[in-house]
């Protein structure tokens, strides 16, 4: 029974820190829409920023990944946001992110941060949390550097 108690106390610690990262804001998974009218009101739009640069610099590489790849989709869906700090620290980890995961994504957000228009409305991917979105966009990026055509 003792061990029983020990087993059930070890789940329940091991999850909680797990499930204020899940959803800090609320949020959980984010899934990709065309927001040409934003459905998020700008307070909300404001701490999810602020959320996503304390994440950028996380401990947690999923955290950071996560970050990156969130703040990417703010980027392309809601230009008038002011993400000149958390594209700051992006770029940052472009160079020396903690792994090649890391360095790799965000080198392929600096890209978007570079033209979000370019982006806007031709990514497929159904959420920022699958490898599906940063896929589409190193696929748009490859067919635009050899210079074919986005569409």
């Amino acid at each position: 029974m003792k061990g029983y108690k020990m087993l059930i106390a070890s789940f329940i610690l091991a999850s909680v820190p797990a499930l204020g990262q899940f959803d800090r804001m609320g949020m959980g998974q984010v899934h990709l829409q065309s927001t040409t009218g934003s459905m998020y009101g700008e307070g909300y739009l404001r701490q999810a920023v602020k959320s996503y640069t304390r994440d950028l610099v996380s401990p947690n590489d999923g955290v950071v990944e996560s970050a990156i790849a969130h703040t990417t989709f703010l980027k392309i869906n809601e230009p008038q946001l002011d993400l000149r700090e958390p594209c700051a620290i992006v770029a940052g980890l472009a160079e020396s992110g903690r792994t090649s995961v890391i360095r790799y994504k965000a080198y392929l957000a600096t890209i978007v941060f570079e033209s979000p228009a370019s982006f806007a409305g031709k990514l497929k991917a159904e959420s920022t949390e699958s490898n599906q979105y940063f896929s589409e966009i190193a696929s748009m990026v490859q067919k635009s550097l050899l210079g074919q055509n986005l569409r």
